[in-house]
């Protein structure tokens, strides 16, 4: 009589084994190589999107320097100063070599907080600077006709600030903001334009300071999101290095074979691991993204610390997945040797389903009596990683209830006296005569298997 039986490997026991298995397959890195790699492929970034912000503030720097004397000096001392900022920023990112996720983070926090301080710094030289041009005014109010060319001044002034402020990233930083002062600007100018009186120095005053204040704020927002941006771009290159470094386990002892491929012992995770880290480092480099300045800071701080952890998962499950597939030859080889020695079984032939080191191992046995068995020692788990045993038995002859169990008794217990703990075993299923044919077996798609 025919028969069925899975032998289950005891779950403890399996995670015992698989322990072993992560142990040995840690996520490599080598710092120092990538921390160069790292470096070299972020400079470009850098001397693309710093460059880019230079030559905005070039553009601004040349229509402050159209502004009247009494406007000029400041503004021009408030666009060194932010540049300045933005030039510490990138050297910051430049000469800090530690590319990990604490220490990006850590980089994002100083950069923060110098933009904070410079923005504080910033507002208390404006608020003096106002205030001294307001008591000016108050001074001029008196003398019409030279408040009234003081009026032309500030309007012509912020009609520069407005152009220098066109030629910036407005938009994005601060929605609509420009198109509401300008059309106050036309207001005013429509109505010295036709001799109206009533718009005034101290109001006209206000919108040249609003400009001013527009063109500073966008200024240095536009050097914050420039510099979040090349701490995103840095922090994806290192994730995307040690994509690199960890294709290959090292593992020792080295596996039959040579040492094993990450994606194909991952079934695709590592690639699709690096399909999502190049997908969004191409979001992140593209000029025209729509990211803001924390979508960059939580990229640099939180998802690339996210992509980190998933490599390490697929590393360790491919490494994993390695020794589950030697422990399956090693439990077919244990079952062919009780078989053996025991039943006068000679196991001759095996294979992997598919040729596939990944899938269930395959071993076949002969009986003198024409009986056969196959040995079949399938991944199960949710992660394909556990294991079961199965005994096929394709008997020519009627073995007693009694002998077949004891055939399945001496399996379970040569496992034992090899130091695999294993469970019960019991009746799974009907045979399927195509398990017989081990060259079948060994063409067969075992996802088309599975699908059916």
């Amino acid at each position: 009589m025919s028969g069925r039986k899975r032998i289950y490997v005891d779950e403890a026991e399996w995670n015992r084994l698989r322990g072993e298995a992560g142990r040995l397959s840690e996520l490599r890195r080598d710092v120092p190589r990538l921390i160069d790699q790292v470096r070299e492929q972020t400079r470009a970034d850098l001397d693309r999107s710093f460059g880019d912000l230079d030559r905005r503030q070039d553009a601004v720097e040349r229509d402050v320097s159209a502004l009247s004397e009494r406007n000029r000096r400041f503004e021009q001392e408030t666009t060194r100063r932010v540049q300045d900022n933005a030039r510490q920023l990138r050297r910051q990112l430049e000469d800090n070599t530690r590319v990990l996720r604490a220490e990006t983070s850590e980089l994002l926090a100083k950069q923060q907080e110098a933009m904070r301080r410079a923005v504080a710094e910033e507002r208390r030289e404006r608020e003096r600077h106002v205030a001294a041009l307001r008591a000016d005014v108050d001074v001029l109010q008196r003398d019409k006709e030279r408040a009234a060319a003081l009026e032309a001044e500030y309007l012509a002034d912020a009609g520069h600030l407005r152009d220098a402020i066109a030629a910036l990233p407005h938009e994005r930083f601060a929605p609509d903001a420009l198109g509401a002062l300008e059309r106050r600007l036309r207001t005013a100018e429509s109505a010295r334009e036709q001799g109206v009186t009533g718009y005034g120095l101290g109001n006209a005053q206000n919108l040249y300071h609003e400009f001013s204040d527009l063109r500073v704020a966008v200024l240095e927002q536009d050097g914050e999101w420039t510099a979040a941006r090349g701490a995103a771009v840095r922090a994806l290159r290192a994730v995307e290095g040690l994509v690199s470094q960890n294709e290959v386990m090292d593992l020792d002892p080295t596996p039959p074979g040579g040492r094993p491929d990450v994606d194909y012992w991952s079934r695709g995770a590592l690639s699709r691991l690096r399909g999502e880290v190049s997908a969004l480092l191409e979001r992140v480099r593209d000029e025209g993204t729509a990211m803001t300045t924390d979508d960059f800071r939580s990229v640099a701080d939180r998802t690339a610390a996210e992509f980190e952890e998933r490599l390490e998962t697929v590393v360790r499950q491919a490494g994993t997945a390695v020794y589950a597939s030697q422990l399956r030859t090693n439990f077919a080889d244990l079952v062919a040797t009780a078989l053996e020695t025991h039943h006068q079984y000679d196991v001759r032939e095996s294979t992997f389903e598919g040729e596939d080191q990944r899938e269930a191992f395959y071993a076949k046995g002969s009986h003198l009596d024409g009986s056969e068995i196959v040995i079949e020692v399938e991944p199960t788990g949710k992660d394909g990683v556990e294991c079961a045993v199965r005994v096929l038995s394709y008997d020519e002859g009627t073995p007693s209830a009694e002998e077949r169990g004891d055939r399945v008794e001496s399996i379970r217990r040569s496992l034992r006296d090899n130091g695999i703990a294993v469970g019960r075993a019991d009746e799974d299923g009907r045979l399927d005569p195509a398990d017989r044919d081990l060259d079948l077996v060994r063409r067969r798609d075992p996802d088309r298997r599975r699908a059916s």
